[in-house]
């Protein structure tokens, strides 16, 4: 964790600035139902039965779902040469 005193690097500030935005670029540009479920089981935290439940789906088809999703941002990123 950083030092509360520590000098913050202006550099360092806006390469991950760049690099957020760049992550939510392409969560927001992953088909729907992809997206849906990473933005609750990456972001929110939620489980996999609670999301299978929020979204009228089978844990397995979460799981599926969750697997693609983090599959195309890993190509996406790679294609970009990007690597996270």
């Amino acid at each position: 964790p950083p030092v509360a005193d520590a000098p913050v690097d202006p550099h360092q500030q806006v390469e991950r600035r760049e690099l957020l935005e760049l992550v939510v670029e392409a969560i927001r540009e992953l088909p729907a139902p992809l997206r849906e479920v990473l933005v609750l089981r990456e972001l929110e935290g939620v489980d996999t039965a609670s999301c299978a439940a929020q979204l009228g789906i089978s844990e397995a088809n979460v799981k599926v779902r969750l697997h693609r999703a983090r599959a195309q941002l890993r190509e996406r990123f790679v294609k970009s040469e990007l690597a996270l």
